[in-house]
């Protein structure tokens, strides 16, 4: 039961992230490439993966307390009104905003939020906003790549991509700690190995994630300025793995938010 639950928090997670990352991305004024890869219709099936997952994920236990709490009630009509208007058209901006205030909201009920309500929950918003703006993106990327456009159009959005990606990545390092400081060392209790375990695989991924952001960025993006072929193969890879690590990292948030940080 905890690992079907654990998989339905990872699926809200990645589903939101996904949604709010690709219509921020496309929102950015592009030079060159296209921020519209990906089709509106996988946008729309995950965001209703998104708001299927947000009533799934409630605790069975008190599901009805829960449903009738405002903040759960806001998060579901802010999912529904982001179904709504993405069935109807795509309208990057709307869409974008809605995705995140929805996400944001999640930092309210978070472990960081619980020792420290304000300053915990904005750390944890920026963190939740940042890691969607990125794992999105490359979401983007990936669709885009696969068209397979001459580095003329490719490394223009790939500079884009980079310029705000990485941005995001020391947001989401700095918002991390800060939450890591506040979870771990704001409270009284003893730290649980499943947590410490948990947090420790987690930290291990988005390392790897960096490292290979980095390397896309100041290795493999000069060489496919200069035309050269092996360098966009590679990239195509590294973002593969990027991803991949992402998923990961979402399952283990997933496990990470069921999970008590300290004993009392």
């Amino acid at each position: 039961m905890i690992a079907l639950f654990a998989a339905i928090r990872a699926a809200h997670f990645a589903s939101l992230l996904f949604v709010f990352g690709a219509e921020a991305f496309a929102w950015i004024p592009q030079r060159g490439g296209d921020g519209s890869a990906l089709p509106r219709k996988s946008i729309l099936i995950a965001a209703a993966v998104a708001l299927i997952t947000a009533i799934l994920s409630l605790d069975p236990r008190t599901h009805a307390a829960m449903a009738l709490e405002p903040l759960g009630q806001a998060r579901i009509v802010l999912l529904a009104m982001l179904v709504a208007a993405l069935a109807w058209r795509r309208l990057k901006g709307l869409n974008a905003l809605l995705a995140g205030a929805a996400l944001a909201l999640m930092a309210v009920s978070s472990h960081a939020a619980g020792v420290a309500p304000v300053l915990g929950a904005v750390s944890d918003a920026v963190h939740l906003l940042a890691a969607g703006f990125w794992i999105g993106g490359l979401c983007v990327l990936v669709a885009f790549m696969r068209t397979r456009p001459p580095a003329a159009t490719l490394v223009p959005a790939l500079r884009t991509f980079s310029s705000f990606g990485m941005i995001a990545v020391a947001l989401l390092v700095i918002a991390g700690t800060a939450n890591g400081v506040l979870i771990l060392g704001g409270a009284q209790g003893r730290w649980t190995g499943g947590y410490i375990g948990l947090l420790t695989l987690k930290l291990v991924l988005a390392a790897v994630m960096i490292a290979l952001a980095l390397t896309n960025r100041f290795g493999l993006l000069p060489g496919i300025a200069r035309g050269e072929a092996e360098a966009q193969d590679t990239l195509s890879t590294t973002v593969a793995v990027e991803l991949a690590c992402g998923a990961a990292v979402l399952l283990v948030a997933g496990l990470l938010g069921m999970t008590a940080p300290l004993t009392m």
